[in-house]
């Protein structure tokens, strides 16, 4: 791969849990249980490797307002290009309540009111697209869609213990073939680049395993590793192939407790 993104989502994971597990002595862990659209910052970090991204949009931007089809195509389902001669169509999840809900990944997380998701806002400074954020609804659609990495939902428990992260990655625009990219040989590259890493100290990876969301097999392994504030802490990364992407379930807490925790997902459909 040419950029190591999943290891990327690993220590924004970590990071946030680092941020708001600090309960003691002050009051962060209350202030993470009231965010609303109006914080947009905290517990979450910027992805600042989008830059190329931003000036292609413009490009597009410009080449669409010139084309006297504009009105049709605004219509037309959200796409990602997939490298080939056709797009491969991309729908973003949505969180109702509190679950999240992605009908394109196949899954479902439901979970309570002790968890807190990000705003689009923040979704969009994980990406590094938050000065896009005046841009229409449409507009943003198709930038999240043009993505190689998009984000698509992050939920974190208030007490600071446990966060998840949700996301699409486009291996065909990373140089890969998916059909030459099994789900083994993604997380073995994962695995590689979390071993050379020199933010974080990572031990005690798992053989990669197996596990059933209703009729969908997700491989996974779970590994240790220490927080700023030099917490142990367990992080779990799942996934599956979805066309041209590999969905990913990216999970961190204070415990090894994963295959429980899963009891929380189900299939969408």
């Amino acid at each position: 791969m040419k950029k190591i993104a999943l290891m990327t989502a690993l220590l924004l994971a970590l990071t946030s849990l680092a941020a708001c597990g600090d309960t003691d002595g002050d009051d962060s862990s209350s202030k993470k249980s009231k965010k609303n659209s109006s914080d947009t910052t905290q517990g979450y970090e910027l992805n600042d490797d989008e830059d190329e991204t931003e000036e292609t949009t413009e490009e597009d931007t410009e080449e669409v307002t010139d084309e006297p089809t504009t009105e049709e195509k605004t219509d037309e389902p959200t796409t990602a290009a997939s490298g080939g001669n056709e797009d491969i169509s991309f729908v973003r999840g949505r969180v109702e309540g509190h679950s999240y809900i992605s009908d394109y990944g196949n899954f479902r997380f439901d979970a309570d009111d002790s968890w807190t998701f990000a705003t689009d806002e923040e979704i969009l400074q994980m990406m590094g697209l938050a000065s896009n954020y005046s841009d229409t609804k449409e507009e943003l659609e198709k930038l999240i869609a043009n993505q190689t990495v998009i984000y698509d939902s992050h939920a974190l428990k208030n007490d600071g213990q446990k966060n998840i992260i949700f996301m699409f990655e486009n291996v065909r625009k990373e140089g890969a073939d998916p059909d030459d990219l099994t789900a083994e040989s993604f997380l073995e590259i994962l695995k590689m680049n979390l071993n050379s890493s020199q933010d974080a100290q990572y031990s005690g990876f798992t053989d990669i395993k197996s596990l059933n969301i209703g009729s969908d097999e997700y491989k996974y392994f779970t590994v240790n590793t220490q927080t700023v504030m030099n917490n142990n802490i367990t992080q779990t990364y799942a996934c599956k192939r979805v066309d041209d992407y590999y969905f990913g379930v990216i999970y961190t807490s204070t415990v090894d407790d994963f295959v429980e925790f899963s009891s929380n997902f189900r299939t969408a459909k």
